[in-house]
């Protein structure tokens, strides 16, 4: 994995554990976090089978 999915996954992560807890203040800590880990992987798995690896910038 490089740096950048790491960040990114990271990121997801993130982003859905907000979602979880405000979705359901009363969730167990532990299960809220790897459900979030969950989903960000599942995202980024979907992206990268839809639309493939991020293409490097043109020099």
């Amino acid at each position: 994995m490089t740096r950048d999915e790491h960040q990114e996954i990271h990121t997801v992560a993130t982003a859905a554990l907000v979602g979880i807890l405000s979705s359901d203040p009363q969730v167990r800590p532990e299960l809220a976090a790897k459900t979030a880990f969950d989903a960000a992987e599942s995202f980024a798995a979907e992206r990268k089978k839809r639309i493939g690896e991020e293409p490097h910038f043109d020099m």
